[in-house]
């Protein structure tokens, strides 16, 4: 009588074939995931009072508007300087064109981080 000195292979392959599949399922999945940090209860009783805060309109050619006058980035810098002064706590909301690119967002956004104006969010119109 002999004995069989070749070794199975084939469950060793089927395992690896398992766990390349397993992987493939998986790699897309944690490559495109999004860290969001999702606001609370408490950041709402604590938002800025509607007296204190700014709304900035930008129209798909990127012009700045508040309350009708047409800004450019410097009278934006000073106008919400001299609302800083006048009230330290004020917020901004932003109600940007569904067109715009994030690109030309930017600018704003850095010119409000420059002031020290931190409380800053962005507004959507519903539609109809």
């Amino acid at each position: 009588m002999s004995t069989l000195a070749e070794l199975n292979v084939t469950p060793m392959l089927d395992l690896a074939f398992v766990l390349l599949i397993i992987f493939m399922i998986t790699a897309p999945l944690l490559a495109s995931r999004v860290d969001l940090i999702i606001p609370t209860t408490r950041a709402a009783r604590d938002a800025v009072a509607s007296e204190r805060t700014v709304i900035i309109d930008m129209n798909n050619e990127g012009v700045l508007e508040i309350e009708g006058t047409v800004m450019t980035l410097d009278r934006l810098r000073e106008y919400t300087a001299a609302q800083r002064r006048e009230s330290p706590e004020i917020g901004v909301l932003l109600r940007a064109d569904h067109g715009l690119t994030l690109g030309s967002v930017m600018p704003v956004l850095d010119l409000l981080k420059s002031e020290g104006i931190v409380d800053v969010g962005f507004m959507a119109r519903s539609d109809p």
